[in-house]
């Protein structure tokens, strides 16, 4: 799971899960903004427009309230497909954040002493009542160009075997259009800089980034930068045996 903290509008957050074949499935999404939240069916969906500025904000501990919520067996997409008897509660493995939380929430240099974001996140997290699976965060990797490069890698479709054996082009990276909505308008409306033809006699394509909102692009990011991999919940027993009675392993 992915946290990009914002100070003035809300935080972004992305889960992704890896399969034994090392496809990623990005399958939860979290920005409650009003940039990409429509009232008539109560659901969120990737709009067009810049964030509000009378935008509220939900406090850290909303946040985490809601984390445990979706992560446990009383969200319903966690029993959905499986059945009542086999909800389960995600065991999240890590957790990457933005490093910049360190520096937000702290106040002016006049204030008293205080926790900042990410102390605030770790603090609820770790506390006896919203108490969730790996609680502390590690540092996401920053570097753009890097970050660019590992994105369109794991987007760019490759040759694999079908369910029937046959050739299909597929991505590494899957994105569940229904959870993840204001992913995919971000990756859609992220564009390369363009000079005017007056600008190209005088400088050279800058190549930077043109962003209408990139907060969940940024989680999406991080968490290829992560390069997460499979890890078995269940270890298996091993069928060795030894060669005779006695002898121990």
């Amino acid at each position: 799971m992915a946290l990009d903290p914002h100070p003035s509008v809300p935080h972004a957050m992305l889960w992704v899960a890896t399969d034994p074949w090392n496809d990623r499935w990005y399958y939860r999404e979290l920005w409650p903004s009003r940039a990409c939240y429509r009232y008539d069916d109560n659901r969120l969906y990737g709009l067009p427009g810049a964030c509000p500025d009378d935008e509220a904000v939900m406090r850290i501990k909303d946040y985490v309230e809601t984390i445990k919520w979706l992560e446990s067996t009383e969200n319903p997409q966690n029993h959905a497909q499986l059945g009542e008897d086999k909800a389960f509660d995600e065991k999240i493995q890590a957790r990457v954040i933005d490093y910049a939380a360190r520096a937000f929430g702290q106040g002016t240099n006049d204030d008293p002493e205080q926790p900042n974001f990410q102390m605030r996140f770790e603090s609820y997290m770790c506390s006896p009542e919203l108490r969730v699976s790996c609680p502390v965060f590690e540092d996401a990797k920053k570097d753009h160009d890097v970050g660019f490069e590992m994105v369109n890698a794991g987007l760019k479709p490759r040759m694999v075997l079908g369910p029937q054996g046959e050739p299909v082009k597929r991505s590494r990276v899957h994105i569940f259009r229904d959870r993840c909505p204001e992913l995919l308008f971000q990756l859609k409306n992220i564009r390369r800089a363009q000079l005017t033809p007056v600008q190209a006699l005088t400088k050279d394509p800058t190549g930077k980034a043109v962003l209408v909102r990139s907060h969940l692009a940024d989680c999406f990011r991080y968490l290829e930068m992560a390069n997460p991999i499979y890890m078995n919940p269940a270890p298996q027993k091993s069928t060795w045996k030894p060669i005779t009675d006695g002898i121990a392993y």
